[in-house]
């Protein structure tokens, strides 16, 4: 990050795990790209007004997660446990779990 602000970039363009080591950039606009939640990650206050000098777009859709346990309760209609698996370092994780984990209680699916 030094090493950034030293060489006085105008702009920063950045996108998946990358993010994480330019959090720090607060003096720099930087656009990002990422797949997780930029307001769990600490980019931005929400995603209608990020705020600060972040600003981007997110492939994160919970509607989404919803989405996969209803297709698989249609496709396996005697399922009734289902083991969700992820990886808790990557920002929007959590987010996504508990959705996958709501949508599963609402169809019967511990």
């Amino acid at each position: 990050m030094t090493e950034l602000t030293q060489s006085k970039v105008a702009f920063i363009v950045s996108s998946g795990p990358a993010i994480r080591a330019i959090r720090g950039a607060r003096d720099i606009p930087v656009l990002f790209a990422i797949s997780g939640d930029p307001v769990e990650l600490g980019l931005a206050a929400n995603l209608a007004r990020p705020g600060g000098n972040f600003t981007g777009l997110t492939f994160l859709s919970l509607e989404i997660a919803a989405k996969r346990v209803e297709l698989l309760k249609q496709a396996v209609p005697q399922i009734h446990r289902l083991a969700v698996l992820s990886n808790s370092d990557h920002p929007g994780e959590r987010s996504e779990r508990r959705a996958t984990e709501e949508a599963a209680r609402t169809l019967g699916s511990p």
